[in-house]
Order: structure tokens, then C-alpha cells, then sequence
């Protein structure tokens, strides 16, 4: 199964709205944030990197001191509940080291396992849940389309299949004598199915996103204009396009993994073949979708190539020791 990341990080972020890590106007962009604070941020961002872009360290610096009240409840319940799901990680690895230690079975090991498996993967739809208030609210301040609440719902449809999974084996083992684990697996089956779905419901964000913010398509014809001579906004636009259309076609590859696999434990078939066609479908499109973060964070554009105006061309002038100047600053 696709795990989501889970690292609070901005890094998504600023691919996800107007600014980059490369442009001039990159703005704190994960809370709502008045005309004082934005001029504060102006300032703080000119004296600290004089006049330069700020890092994506200087704006987690920065995004830690403007945090609007009303968004603590969501930071804090998706703490707690994180705080949660790693104790959870604990526990499970004790019982494993439990079960796999002594020379002969401790009763109760794998019937635990189960129930504490329910309470990691109830707690980790719980967390993803909390950050849907940090992430999909277009009234935030310079959040563009849909890509953040995407990914925090991807999350949700990874633990929605272990939930199902989990609460089936602990009928499973749980019972006195433990059952036997079979191909026929109904608690499974509905987790896979509700999974599918919302894996679904993702790839619809993705592409809603890409269709209604993102790509080329979706700016009218006086923004076109304005940003047509604008080279680099006109790289980071198809930047983020490419990134939303592969990040749909990754997890509609994975919806179908999910239905392929409910359609299984449903039925009692095996449906290795089919899932593993569509797992590979599902990491060629996120091997894309890492090229563009790639291409993004690890080679940024360059400022030695500008229009001009009287010949209608673009002149670039990348000598080695230009890059080298760039890449310094």
C-alpha cells in the first residue's frame, strides 16, 4: 500500500500555491494572515536574506511565529492523535518481539496485535482528518487549488483498507479457538472497497486541481497575457500541471489495486496478478510525479535568460561561471 508522507513539512506547499523556493514573492502560506502580518513578513524576509528568496527553512521559521488561533485546535488534534499512532508503532513491535522471542506461543499476542492495529489506523484517518482544516480551505491565504487536501485524503484512503483488514483478524484471532485466515475475508473486502473509493475521490481532487488552478487551461486570456514574456512563472506553471496529473493517474493505478484486491477477499479469489499490474502502473506515474519535485527543489530555474522586448526573442547569457554566481547566491 501506498504510504502517504507524513512529514509536516512546507515543501508541498510551495509548489502547491503561486510561490517557489526560487521566487522573489514566496509568502508564508499555511495560515491566514492580515495586511500587518504580510508587511512584517515583507520586512523580515528583506532584512534577514537582503532581498534574496527566502529559504524553505527561513519560511518554516517564519510560518512557526503566525499561526492563527483558530487553526490550533486542527495542529493540536492531529498531534495528539499522531502521539497516538507512534505508541501504537511501539506496542506492535513489542508484541511482534513477544511473539517471536519465547520458545513457545504467549496466548493473546496475535488477538492484541489486531486490536491495537484497529486503534493505529482509526487514530491515523483521525490525524489525516485533522490536517483536512489545514489544507483545503481556499480562503488561506495564498493556497491555490486543491493538491494539499489531496494528499492529506490520500492518507485517509491508505488506513481505511488496514482498518478494514484490522478489525476482521481481530474477530479472526480474537476468537477462542482462533480461526484460520482465508481468502474469504469480508471485514477486508469492505475496507479495500471504501478505500477504492476515496482513492477515487482523490484522483478527482488532483485533476480538479489541475484543471481549475494549475494548468495552462485555467487562466484566462489577461493573465495569460501577463504571464506569456514571464518565463519562469510559465515553467512553474506546467510544473505544477505535470504534477497533478501524475499524481491522478498514481492513484487511479491504486483505486484499481484497491478494487482489484476488495474484489478478492469478496469473492475469495486470488488477485495477486491483477493488483501487481496496476502497483507497477501506480509507481511508474509516482516515479513521474517525484521527477517533477526533483526538477523543482533540486534544479530551480536560473535567472540568466530574459526577454527581449525589441527582438521578440530570449537571450540567455549561462556560462559556467553565471551558474556558478547563481548558485552561490
Amino acid at each position: 500500500s501506498f504510504v502517504p508522507n507524513i512529514i509536516d513539512t512546507n515543501a508541498f506547499a510551495l509548489l502547491a500555491t503561486d510561490g517557489s523556493s526560487g521566487d522573489s514573492d514566496s509568502s508564508p502560506n499555511t495560515s491566514v494572515v492580515d495586511d500587518e502580518t504580510w508587511r512584517k513578513w515583507k520586512k523580515w524576509r528583506h532584512d534577514k536574506n537582503h532581498g534574496e528568496p527566502p529559504s524553505l527553512e527561513d519560511i518554516k521559521a517564519f510560518l512557526r511565529q503566525i499561526r492563527e488561533p483558530w487553526l490550533l485546535p486542527a495542529y493540536c488534534t492531529r498531534s495528539i492523535v499522531q502521539t497516538v499512532s507512534d505508541v501504537g508503532v511501539v506496542v506492535d513491535s513489542s508484541l511482534r518481539a513477544a511473539e517471536a522471542c519465547p520458545s513457545k506461543d504467549i496466548p493473546g499476542v496475535k488477538c492484541a496485535r489486531q486490536i491495537n492495529k484497529i486503534i493505529r489506523q482509526a487514530t491515523s484517518i483521525a490525524r489525516f482528518g485533522a490536517e483536512l482544516k489545514l489544507r483545503c480551505p481556499q480562503s488561506i491565504k495564498n493556497i491555490r487549488g486543491y493538491f494539499l487536501c489531496a494528499d492529506r485524503l490520500e492518507g485517509i484512503s491508505w488506513a481505511l483498507d488496514g482498518l478494514g483488514s484490522a478489525l476482521s483478524g481481530a474477530v479472526r484471532d480474537c476468537a477462542e479457538p482462533p480461526e484460520k485466515q482465508t481468502k474469504l475475508d469480508y471485514g477486508a473486502c469492505v475496507g479495500e472497497v471504501m478505500s477504492a473509493s476515496s482513492y477515487i475521490a482523490t484522483a478527482g481532487l488532483y485533476i480538479a486541481s489541475g484543471a481549475d488552478f494549475d494548468c495552462w487551461s485555467s487562466y484566462d486570456w489577461h493573465e495569460k497575457k501577463d504571464i506569456w514574456y514571464d518565463r519562469r512563472e510559465r515553467q512553474r506553471i506546467r510544473l505544477r500541471c505535470a504534477r497533478d496529473a501524475t499524481a491522478g493517474t498514481r492513484v487511479l493505478a491504486l483505486a484499481a489495486s484497491k478494487a482489484i484486491r476488495g474484489a478478492g477477499h469478496c469473492g475469495g479469489t486470488d488477485t495477486l496478478c491483477g493488483r501487481s499490474i496496476a502497483r507497477a502502473a501506480a509507481a511508474l506515474a509516482g516515479a513521474s510525479e517525484v521527477g517533477v519535485f526533483l526538477r523543482v527543489f533540486c534544479h530551480p530555474s536560473n535567472n540568466c535568460c530574459k526577454f527581449n522586448y525589441d527582438s521578440g526573442k530570449f537571450v540567455c547569457e549561462c556560462d559556467i561561471k553565471m551558474l556558478i554566481k547563481l548558485r552561490r547566491k
